[in-house]
């Protein structure tokens, strides 16, 4: 897989974001994504320790990677196209991450993920994540490097 990071100077040119926008309004990744798309890729190419990347197999976009940094803990967020959901590739992006194949300097990982989102709590148990928190809907998980 090959991940590709948007920062500003390639964001007015990126054909894609547009695709990328669109899979976070299919209702069944909306309803686990609160996102302003006005402001969104503002935030995420202009913001220190915030990195937003573009996840390709076979030059498709199959999904993406929110990834903030502070303290030293990378705080994940992960999204996996519908069409390529249920394939292993939530596991593999995953597993790139633990590998650190993003290239980014932190000690531990941690994703808060809503209760609800059964398939999302699977897939980060199945790589080996630990729930360490619930705060009112959301569930955190960690991954100690």
């Amino acid at each position: 897989m090959e991940y590709i990071l948007v920062y500003e100077k390639l964001l007015q040119g990126d054909k894609d974001i547009p695709e990328l926008l669109a899979v976070y309004r299919m209702s069944e990744i909306a309803e686990y994504f609160s996102i302003d798309f006005r402001n969104y890729f503002t935030y995420v190419t202009q913001t220190e320790n915030v990195f937003y990347y573009k996840v390709l197999k076979d030059e498709k976009i199959i999904g993406s990677v929110h990834a903030e940094i502070w303290d030293n803990v990378l705080h994940i967020g992960l999204e996996v196209h519908p069409r390529y959901q249920h394939k292993g590739y939530g596991t593999q992006i995953l597993r790139d991450i633990v590998e650190n194949k993003i290239q980014l300097q932190f000690s531990f990982i941690k994703a808060d993920i809503a209760e609800s989102n059964i398939a999302s709590l699977k897939l980060f148990t199945k790589a080996g994540f630990v729930q360490t928190g619930k705060d009112k809907e959301l569930i955190t998980f960690q991954y100690r490097m």
